[in-house]
């Protein structure tokens, strides 16, 4: 009885949004221990109890300990899947999903950036790319030669293009595409007249008790600038509703039904509530931030 209930929960609260896996495998292991207590009953219920406490066994051990291992190697197996998308925030994968965390590794970052750098990581439909027109403005000095795409100069780094896609694969993208009119796309991001270089992100600055957005190394990388911005919560929720409605049918297909949907604003709004499942949207992202407001870079 205890292992159907909590399949039960299970069932009804990953219908909706992504849930925490490794709480409900612990219940579930639990429960079958809960389970087990009860087979000196015998009979036809015993078995049915045994049955079950294998089964909750079994799936407590598959989530905790081999299916992560099994996403993090075939992670683009799941959106060729209609929800596959969805399966992959139940299972525990990273959302959102085409979000790349491997090139904000402290290792990794430092062969990629530079001091004098700049980092520009608003919080979503903040503003973002009026503020990358913005900075390149002042490094050009009102100048527009040598602009050719605000995603080529100030390109976004840790977001993938299609499912599977590495980080290695990027850059490698970053350094030898050759554009349109026959140059190098590190012309233009990599522009050896600019005084600095712009990247764009997403993410949030490590901190203690960060969520699983909270990436970027500031304190481990003072040489290296960070912008942040927020914008009024309602306005976002509003933008990036509107926003997530008006993707390609083409895209969402390839994501495996990412981004998702909402059917209300009302259901939107609660999303990003925080302890929404978009909660780090907004009122994790601002709590992350805050914590740097006095940080010199």
């Amino acid at each position: 009885g205890s292992f159907v209930l909590v399949a039960f929960r299970l069932i009804l609260e990953s219908s909706c949004h992504p849930i925490n896996f490794e709480a409900v495998s612990l219940s579930i292991i639990v429960n079958t221990i809960k389970i087990s207590s009860f087979q000196k009953s015998g009979g036809m219920w015993g078995r049915w109890t045994q049955a079950a406490a294998f089964l909750a066994f079994t799936i407590g051990v598959l989530r905790t300990v081999f299916i992560p291992a099994w996403i993090e190697q075939q992670p683009s197996f799941l959106f060729y899947l209609p929800f596959g998308a969805k399966i992959w925030a139940i299972m525990g994968g990273f959302m959102p999903p085409p979000f790349d965390r491997e090139p904000f590794k402290p290792s990794e970052f430092a062969q990629w950036t530079r001091p004098g750098d700049l980092i520009i990581s608003p919080a979503p439909k903040s503003g973002t790319t009026w503020m990358l027109y913005c900075t390149h403005q002042i490094r050009a000095r009102g100048l527009d030669e040598g602009f050719y795409d605000v995603s080529v100069n100030t390109p976004w780094i840790g977001w993938r293009h299609k499912p599977g896609q590495t980080w290695r694969e990027l850059k490698e993208l970053m350094n030898t595409t050759i554009l349109e009119n026959g140059k190098n796309v590190k012309e233009y991001w990599d522009n050896k007249s600019y005084s600095f270089r712009i990247f764009k992100s997403h993410f949030g600055p490590v901190n203690e008790n960060g969520t699983e957005i909270d990436v970027l190394p500031v304190k481990e990388f003072p040489q290296v600038k960070f912008l942040a911005m927020l914008r009024n919560g309602k306005d976002i929720v509003s933008s990036l509703d509107t926003f997530f409605s008006n993707f390609r049918p083409e895209y969402r297909k390839m994501w495996g039904g990412y981004p998702f949907v909402h059917k209300t604003r009302v259901q939107a709004l609660k999303d990003f509530l925080p302890d929404g499942v978009l909660g780090s949207v907004f009122f994790g992202y601002a709590k992350s931030w805050w914590k740097f407001r006095h940080e010199k870079n």
